[in-house]
């Protein structure tokens, strides 16, 4: 990669992290699993341009469905979830 497309990329990449610090950092506790790829893609970026942070990305493991109904009857716990994953701002070691 050339010096010029490095810094396009790098400023890029930063200008996208912002975004979702000042966006995704108001949502609350949780982040939709769109923002984490979004989180780790400006990640790649930056690692593409020499810089290393790799131990920053949000491992796929850290998502989960969230509960959104549950009851408990004779036969136990039912619980819903949802179709989509969230991580856990306040519980994860890399926070958006």
């Amino acid at each position: 990669m050339n010096t010029e497309n490095a810094k396009r990329q790098y400023k890029h990449a930063l200008a996208i992290l912002a975004s979702l610090k000042q966006n995704v950092g108001q949502l609350g506790g949780l982040a939709e699993e769109k923002y984490v790829n979004e989180f780790n893609s400006a990640l790649d970026k930056l690692i593409g341009t020499g810089v290393e942070i790799s131990e920053f990305r949000i491992p796929t493991s850290e998502l989960r469905q969230k509960v959104t109904s549950s009851r408990w009857d004779s036969g136990g716990d039912h619980r819903t979830y949802s179709k989509e994953k969230y991580v856990d701002k306040s519980s994860s070691n890399n926070q958006t």
